[in-house]
């Protein structure tokens, strides 16, 4: 636009996706894919989570036990007529075929 409004709206809209890129950049979400972040999608249907929870454990990448319980209520929902903590094992062994780790600190360093 020739008053410069337009203008000012794209380098909002630039400004305000930089900040949280540079923040990814520093989580375990650093180094996925799309590819790996379809077939997470895919693959965590028999999990139910919520739409939340998804974007959580895309970001954050849960390794363990104590990170699974952090999904509210996810022994209910994770189990079926299995044991919760059989499930919950299912659900990470899942995410961390699928979603690729972290960087190693020293790694992330350099």
């Amino acid at each position: 636009m020739k008053n410069g409004i337009q203008d000012t709206l794209l380098l909002c809209s630039i400004a305000s996706h930089e900040p949280v890129y540079e923040y990814l950049l520093k989580t375990p979400a650093c180094n996925q894919t799309r590819d790996s972040i379809y077939e997470f999608v895919k693959r965590r249907e028999g999990f139910r989570l919520a739409e939340a929870d998804k974007l959580n454990v895309i970001n954050w990448r849960p390794s363990s036990p104590a990170d699974a319980y952090a999904i509210e209520e996810c022994g209910r929902r994770f189990s079926r007529d299995e044991r919760e903590e059989d499930r919950v094992q299912d659900f990470l062994d899942m995410v961390k075929e699928v979603l690729p780790p972290p960087p190693l600190k020293a790694e992330a360093m350099e």
